[in-house]
């Protein structure tokens, strides 16, 4: 038996480490949109760029929807993204008669869930997801529209594969607000909106959220203000209150103020999303019946949104259930 010395040992050890800390530092660092598992040889894709408005007002978040068909005869695997900054994701804005493109790392505001096994991509068959893109620049301050004019947005993907796809670009229209969206701008801004997660209740984004409700910002803090992980429940349960109503009331509010926020703005450009949270909430408020109402309505109004796969699975689970 051959013994090992503890030069080799030590040797072992640093390799380890080192391998240990590449995987810690990959698993922060290296988070590709996506990751093909085609030969470049083989692989031929079209990429679609689109947004629900072109017109915007200043720091206003930007709903981009990215299509990404497979065009070629071969199967390609594709990985949802948990982040989509990375070496293989760029995006670019530019003054629409500025400079040519040079494409940088984005930084995004997500809306992303956590990381999916490879999706099989047929032929001709199309994969969508979903950015929104509020800072794209080192430094939480730094929004991406924060001045008037006319933009170019442009995404590119490269594969680790070599190849290289681009979707035609974007002209983004930004113009200063006026009246009260003007005064819901600097509760927004003083609010801290730097991403778009769950967010902390905070006195600005409360007033936002009651009191400019129905500005383009007040209507976002809605929706993110919405999620049940930024309700409290009150200290002590209400007198006539179940055990049950009580710890479910983060779901029961959320279920509310969705519902509210989209009787209020249909138009909101995250409606289709707004719709899969409020079946979540309605789901763990034990009100399928409702669930599965929105789940109908959602696949029915919006065919080719992003969050479809996600409502039919909760569908399914939901009708075999019963």
């Amino acid at each position: 038996m051959r013994t090992i010395t503890s030069t080799q040992r030590a040797q072992i050890r640093a390799l380890l480490m080192a391998a240990a800390a590449f995987c810690a530092c990959s698993a922060f660092v290296y988070c590709p949109a996506y990751s093909e598992l085609t030969p470049a040889d083989q692989l031929e894709m079209e990429m679609t760029l689109t947004t629900p408005r072109c017109r915007i007002q200043a720091f206003e978040p930007l709903v981009l929807d990215i299509n990404i068909r497979n065009v070629s005869d071969a199967e390609a695997r594709l990985r949802g993204p948990v982040c989509t900054w990375g070496p293989h994701f760029r995006v670019h804005i530019s003054p629409a008669e500025g400079e040519a493109y040079k494409y940088e790392f984005p930084r995004f505001g997500q809306l992303c869930g956590p990381p999916s096994p490879p999706v099989p991509l047929g032929p001709q068959s199309v994969f969508a997801y979903r950015q929104i893109l509020l800072r794209c620049a080192d430094g939480p301050e730094t929004y991406a529209f924060a001045l008037p004019g006319e933009y170019k947005v442009g995404v590119r993907y490269e594969p680790r594969t070599g190849a290289v796809f681009e979707a035609a670009p974007l002209v983004v229209t930004v113009v200063e607000p006026e009246g009260r969206e003007a005064e819901a701008l600097e509760l927004w801004k003083q609010g801290k909106f730097w991403f778009l997660g769950v967010t902390r209740p905070r006195p600005e984004r409360e007033r936002l959220r009651t009191e400019y409700g129905d500005t383009v910002y007040g209507q976002y803090a809605r929706f993110l203000l919405a999620h049940h992980q930024a309700i409290r429940r009150p200290e002590s349960k209400p007198e006539g209150w179940t055990e049950s109503e009580y710890l479910r009331y983060p779901f029961a509010e959320s279920a509310r103020r969705l519902l509210a926020l989209l009787q209020d703005a249909p138009d909101f450009p995250l409606a289709d999303q707004c719709m899969l949270d409020l079946a979540s909430a309605y789901r763990y408020s034990h009100r399928r019946q409702e669930a599965v109402a929105v789940l109908g309505e959602l696949l029915q109004d919006f065919p080719t949104s992003p969050t479809i796969p996600e409502a039919q699975a909760l569908l399914d689970q939901l009708e075999s259930a019963e």
